[in-house]
Protein backbone atom coordinates (compact mmCIF):
# COMPACT_ATOMS: atom_id res chain seq x y z
CA UNK A 1 0.00 0.00 0.00
CA UNK A 2 1.37 3.63 -0.83
CA UNK A 3 -0.58 7.01 -0.40
CA UNK A 4 0.55 9.87 -2.61
CA UNK A 5 -0.92 13.10 -3.80
CA UNK A 6 1.75 12.74 -6.77
CA UNK A 7 0.59 12.92 -10.33
CA UNK A 8 3.34 12.06 -12.05
CA UNK A 9 6.95 9.94 -12.24
CA UNK A 10 6.06 8.69 -8.66
CA UNK A 11 2.38 7.49 -9.34
CA UNK A 12 3.41 6.34 -12.60
CA UNK A 13 6.03 3.93 -10.75
CA UNK A 14 3.96 3.23 -8.24
CA UNK A 15 0.92 2.02 -10.46
CA UNK A 16 3.87 0.10 -12.33
CA UNK A 17 5.02 -1.83 -9.41
CA UNK A 18 2.34 -2.03 -7.02
CA UNK A 19 -1.39 -1.38 -8.94
CA UNK A 20 -3.81 1.11 -9.20
CA UNK A 21 -5.76 -0.92 -5.82
CA UNK A 22 -2.88 -0.59 -3.98
CA UNK A 23 -2.42 3.60 -4.32
CA UNK A 24 -4.74 6.12 -2.31
CA UNK A 25 -4.04 9.66 -1.64
CA UNK A 26 -3.96 11.32 1.62
CA UNK A 27 -7.91 11.83 1.81
CA UNK A 28 -8.61 8.01 1.00
CA UNK A 29 -6.26 7.23 4.20
CA UNK A 30 -7.99 9.11 6.12
CA UNK A 31 -11.46 7.92 5.07
CA UNK A 32 -9.97 4.16 5.08
CA UNK A 33 -8.68 4.90 8.56
CA UNK A 34 -12.14 7.21 10.21
CA UNK A 35 -14.15 3.44 9.11
CA UNK A 36 -11.54 1.44 10.17
CA UNK A 37 -12.43 3.38 13.88
CA UNK A 38 -8.62 4.05 13.93
CA UNK A 39 -9.34 7.91 14.30
CA UNK A 40 -11.89 10.41 14.89
CA UNK A 41 -13.14 12.92 12.18
CA UNK A 42 -11.80 15.43 14.39
CA UNK A 43 -8.34 13.83 14.53
CA UNK A 44 -8.17 13.48 10.55
CA UNK A 45 -9.18 17.37 10.47
CA UNK A 46 -6.26 18.07 12.69
CA UNK A 47 -3.97 15.61 10.71
CA UNK A 48 -4.80 17.58 7.85
CA UNK A 49 -4.48 20.96 8.97
CA UNK A 50 -0.74 20.10 10.20
CA UNK A 51 -0.05 18.72 6.78
CA UNK A 52 -1.67 21.43 5.17
CA UNK A 53 0.23 24.23 6.62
Amino acid sequence: MATSDEKRRFRREILSRLGEVRLMTTAGLFVLSIRAELISIDEADQAKAEIES
